[in-house]
């Protein structure tokens, strides 16, 4: 394995894995709530402003992705998951003000019902907008500490990492919601997203020399010919296979963060909201799980084999992970619903790694594509958002269905584009391997003459 290194000493291997742990504080804190947001917001008597809230997030997200490179191009990526972090301090601070109001029973001034929703709406804005760019610089710093050679692994190595705060999370939500409330269980995720912040502040620089001779770009022009060279990428269409895998990873990833909960409490059918916590902590517990193997395992394999063909065989992972969710609710069973969890943490962090490689290795890490990688993919978070609205909590199966046409055309749309794209390629290897035969044949020429 080759490591990389800067004038500053050190490898990029180490760089990823620091900012892996990082990220794994910081993500042990937001998905612990994000997964159960739904619920625990129902709980604490609004019944859909979790929706709503992820929702905005994710909107939010969506629209920043666009305009990420343009702005990151005046910072260093450490500025940009540092602000990310402190943004996702706000997001969670929402939910800790909702549950002291439910604590001390309180519903006048500040703790009036329209206030809370006034109070979490802000914060999801404001999280929704950090989040974009501390996952932009995310994927660009991870990527820039890597090469060719290693990006499937670095990519791995970060989603493997960050991935087993899903473990540490559930674990938490399962412990404390099982045992105290939901203020207490508010106050410990913000330990651990603000000790993740401090974290942030020691972040080193990637080392690329691209990094280090950015220059600011000041007038406004150069914002409208940003957004314009990001909106150029979707009419080239050698990308629209990515697109559309894009946004079924957003409907996928969506559709667990929305409704699992929600399956794992019809399967569990307890009136005890003790233990209906507990046993969906577990079904949470066993995508962390998944998450971790699978960061551990799928960058090796991009790396030693078809990049295409592993990503391919991630997406069908997926729907197999929505098969036995599926499956779960009709036959009432904890033990499918725990394997799906499991299926779902495999495919999670599969597809994540499988698209950083692919952006960073087919496509030279083009920073419109990590832009609309982000964009895109939060559009398909929020489209299976705006369906878990639509169709009532008490019917979970009728939610998946819908996801399983989704995701059916998705694939339908991602295999046929696939073929394009594979025969625009083979045509440009043949049209330089027949103009260097070409240039071959002209020196031979002149040689002689």
């Amino acid at each position: 394995m080759k490591l990389i290194t800067n004038e500053k000493g050190g490898s990029g291997l180490n760089k990823v894995l620091y900012i892996s742990v990082c990220f794994m504080t910081m993500s042990t804190a937001v998905t612990s709530a994000q997964n159960l947001l739904s619920q625990l917001y129902a709980q604490l008597g609004f019944l859909n402003l979790g929706i709503v809230c992820l929702f905005i997030i994710f909107i939010m997200r969506a629209f920043f992705s666009i305009i990420c490179p343009h702005v990151m191009s005046r910072y260093s990526v450490r500025v940009g998951v540092l602000i990310g972090t402190i943004t996702q301090i706000i997001r969670i601070s929402g939910g800790s003000f909702m549950a002291l109001c439910h604590r001390f029973q309180s519903e006048e001034g500040l703790c009036h019902p329209s206030s809370v929703i006034f109070v979490n709406i802000v914060c999801a804005v404001i999280g929704g907008i950090g989040a974009a760019f501390m996952w932009y610089s995310q994927s660009a710093y991870v990527n820039e500490c890597a090469d060719d050679q290693n990006k499937g692994l670095f990519n791995g190595i970060f989603w493997s990492i960050n991935q087993t705060a899903q473990l540490w999370g559930s674990a938490l939500a399962a412990f404390i919601l099982g045992r105290a409330d939901h203020l207490t269980f508010y106050m410990v995720i913000t330990i651990f997203a603000v000790f993740s912040a401090f974290m942030m502040l020691f972040i080193q620089d990637p080392g690329n020399s691209q990094q280090k001779n950015k220059k600011p770009v000041h007038n406004e022009e150069s914002m409208k010919e940003s957004i314009q060279s990001f909106l150029a990428i979707f009419n080239e269409k050698q990308y629209y296979f990515l697109f559309v895998s894009l946004f079924f990873s957003g409907v996928a990833i969506g559709s667990y963060i929305t409704f699992l909960s929600a399956a794992a409490t019809e399967v569990v059918d307890s009136d005890d909201v003790f233990v209906t916590n507990q046993k969906t902590g577990y079904v949470f517990m066993a995508l962390a799980v998944g998450t971790i193997l699978s960061g551990l395992s799928t960058g090796r394999i991009a790396d030693k084999h078809d990049k295409i063909k592993v990503y391919t065989a991630i997406m069908i992972l997926n729907e197999m992970a929505l098969v036995f969710t599926v499956l779960a609710c009709i036959f009432k069973s904890f033990s499918l619903a725990v394997f799906a969890g499991f299926l779902w943490g495999l495919g999670d962090t599969a597809i994540q790694t499988m698209i950083s490689t692919v952006i960073g290795f087919l496509f030279n890490g083009d920073k419109n594509l990590f832009s609309a990688y982000r964009s895109i993919q939060a559009v398909g978070i929020v489209y299976a958002a705006l369906l878990s609205i639509i169709v009532p909590r008490s019917h979970p199966l009728i939610y998946y269905m819908l996801i399983f046409v989704t995701l059916g055309v998705c694939h339908y749309l991602y295999k046929y584009y696939l073929v394009q794209f594979k025969r625009r390629s083979n045509s440009l290897i043949y049209a330089n391997e027949k103009q260097d035969l070409e240039l071959s044949r002209r020196s031979l020429t002149a040689s002689l003459l």
